[in-house]
């Protein structure tokens, strides 16, 4: 069997480039994180610090930071009726918020008795929102958040950890990846063969059903990868809508409250 160089050359490009303009154009990944941490906060000494679980009500100093984690920026326009991203605690928060350095762009904000809220801001890669506050034990968190069109992701890590393995994680769990590099691999297997085995000598059966299989198989490969993807976008249209309507029933009910 002859294999055309150019066509091989020509199919190995298409691979890689068409599929990689199309999803960096048509899909700029959004995708908000946040990250908090939380131990007992020192009131006095450090012989004032309970030693294991804190009591119910002791003081806990929260740290709680706020970053883009996608490829493209988060625009304040991302934000739903200019609502912000609210972080309600479980207990009350003692006292006010630590300042943040990047106040001036927006930052944290207390909100009643046991929320802080992030006002709508440019999120930008590279830039960390941060704040530390006390808050009365037990601790718990909910999250609401109005963005559309942005995945917003609790970190396991802090800022610096996730960024340094993100690129990493990304690859590694990218099915579209892989099936293109499968697809790719199929495509400089048909030169290889061209260049080992010319016209003139026979090929090795193998060889085309290797190639074959590389093909089909990421083809499966990128197809699989797309419907879940397609399947988590609509999953979380789904919850960002049902954060957003519970953020406006609570802002009705305590506007009701208030008056």
């Amino acid at each position: 069997m002859e294999f055309d160089p150019v066509i091989a050359v020509f199919g190995l490009v298409v691979t890689i480039a068409v599929p990689w303009s199309i999803h960096r154009a048509t899909h700029p990944k959004r995708r908000v994180s946040y990250y908090w941490a939380q131990q007992p906060y020192q009131a006095a000494t450090p012989a004032s610090v309970p030693v294991g679980a804190p009591p119910p009500g002791w003081p806990m100093l929260v740290t709680l930071s706020l970053w883009s984690s996608g490829r493209a920026d988060v625009a304040s326009s991302n934000f739903d009726d200019k609502k912000p991203i609210v972080f309600q605690f479980s207990s009350p928060i003692l006292g006010e918020p630590a300042p943040d350095d990047l106040a001036d762009l927006g930052g944290f904000q207390k909100q009643g008795q046991n929320r802080l809220v992030f006002l709508p801001a440019r999120i930008g890669g590279g830039t960390v929102y941060s704040t530390a506050v006390v808050v009365a034990s037990p601790v718990g968190m909910l999250v609401r958040h109005p963005l559309v069109d942005v995945e917003v992701v609790a970190s396991r890590v802090p800022p610096q950890s996730a960024r340094t393995t993100a690129n990493l994680r990304h690859i590694a769990t990218n099915g579209i990846f892989w099936g293109l590099l499968q697809i790719a691999l199929s495509f400089l297997l048909v030169l290889i063969t061209d260049v080992l085995f010319p016209a003139s000598e026979s090929t090795p059966g193998f060889y085309y059903t290797f190639i074959g299989y590389l093909f089909i198989g990421g083809a499966l490969t990128i197809v699989v990868t797309a419907v879940v993807r397609l399947a988590r976008w609509v999953s979380g249209r789904s919850r960002a809508r049902r954060s957003g309507a519970e953020a406006s029933g609570a802002a009705r009910a305590e506007g009701r409250e208030s008056a």
